[in-house]
C-alpha cells in the first residue's frame, strides 16, 4: 500500500494506518485530517513528492488517492475477491485454533505463517471500495463473526502456544535385522564406561583390524572426515570431533536407513579404535 500524500482522502489514511499497524504507536484513527497528517509525517509514513501540487484531474491516478482505492469498485470483480477473503478466514481459523496450532513446532514458525495469511487477507481487500466491503459483510452471513474470531486467534497466538502441552521426542525404534554384533559395536562408542586401554593393546587392536578387514582404520574413516586420513592427523583431533563423525556414520550407514550392516560394523569398529588410540 502506497504512502498517503497531500491528495489522499482521510479514509485512505486511516486504512493505511490500520494495515501498517501504526495505531499501536501514538496515532489514533479518530484524529482529524490535519492531526493525522502531522503524525504520519513524524513516523516517516508520508509521501511529500506531490506536496503543493494541484489535485490531478479525473482519470489521472496519483499514489494514495481515493481513485486508487476504487480501482476494483465493480461489484462482480469485488465479489470474487471478497469470496476469497471469506475463505481465507475459514482457513485461518482451522490453521490457528488450538488443534491446528499444535502442529507447529515453534512459536516463530506459527507467527510467520499467521502474518503471511493476514497479509494476504489485507492485500485482497485493499483496493476495494470500503462501501462495497461494508455492504458485503452486512449481506453475507457469518463474516463479522469470522473476522472477530480471526482477530481473537491472532492476538492470543503466543499465549495459547505457551499453554500447549510440550511434545515428547519419540523413542528411536530398535532395528529388527541388526545383528547382536553390530549393536555391540555401536554401544562401544560410549567410552565413559570403558576402562583405559594400554598403548601396546591399542596398537594390537589397530593391527587386528587390518588383518580382519584388509584395510586400516584411516582408509575406512577418510570418506567421512579427511582429518582422519592418517595417524598423525587423527591424533590431533578432539574426542568431540571424532564422536561427531561417528554420528554422521550412523546416519549414513545405519541398516535401518538402508545402509550395509557390514560397512556399518567396520566404520563403528574403526571409530572405537581411534578413540582408544587418542592420548
Amino acid at each position: 500500500m502506497d504512502k498517503p500524500n497531500d491528495h489522499s482522502t482521510l479514509s485512505y489514511m486511516r486504512t493505511y494506518i490500520k494495515n501498517k499497524k501504526l495505531n499501536d504507536k501514538p496515532i489514533k484513527l479518530n484524529m482529524k485530517r490535519a492531526e493525522t497528517i502531522k503524525h504520519l509525517r513524524k513516523l516517516d509514513h508520508w509521501d511529500s513528492s506531490v506536496d503543493g501540487q494541484k489535485k490531478p484531474k479525473a482519470g489521472k491516478d496519483v499514489k494514495g488517492t481515493s481513485k486508487k482505492r476504487v480501482t476494483i469498485g465493480k461489484e462482480d470483480v469485488a465479489k470474487k475477491r471478497l469470496d476469497e477473503y471469506v475463505k481465507l478466514h475459514v482457513k485461518y481459523i482451522d490453521t490457528f485454533d488450538d488443534k491446528g496450532l499444535s502442529n507447529f513446532s515453534t512459536f516463530e514458525s506459527a507467527k510467520k505463517e499467521s502474518d503471511k495469511q493476514l497479509d494476504k487477507m489485507a492485500d485482497l481487500v485493499e483496493p476495494i471500495s470500503q462501501i462495497l466491503i461494508r455492504d458485503y459483510i452486512k449481506k453475507t452471513k457469518g463474516v463479522s463473526k469470522a473476522r472477530a474470531q480471526v482477530k481473537e486467534l491472532s492476538e492470543s497466538l503466543e499465549e495459547r502456544f505457551d499453554k500447549l502441552p510440550k511434545k515428547k521426542k519419540p523413542a528411536k525404534p530398535k532395528g529388527k535385522n541388526i545383528s547382536v554384533k553390530v549393536l555391540a559395536i555401536e554401544d562401544k562408542t560410549n567410552t565413559a564406561e570403558k576402562p583405559k586401554v594400554k598403548v601396546s593393546e591399542r596398537k594390537i587392536l589397530a593391527s587386528n583390524y587390518f588383518k580382519k578387514y584388509n584395510k586400516t582404520i584411516y582408509q575406512i574413516l577418510k570418506p567421512f572426515n579427511t582429518n582422519m586420513s592418517s595417524e598423525s592427523k587423527a591424533k590431533q583431533l578432539s574426542k568431540d570431533e571424532i564422536k561427531k563423525t561417528a554420528k554422521q556414520i550412523r546416519i549414513k550407514l545405519h541398516p535401518d536407513k538402508g545402509g550395509d550392516p557390514e560397512e556399518f560394523a567396520k566404520a563403528n569398529e574403526a571409530i572405537q579404535i581411534l578413540l582408544d588410540t587418542i592420548k
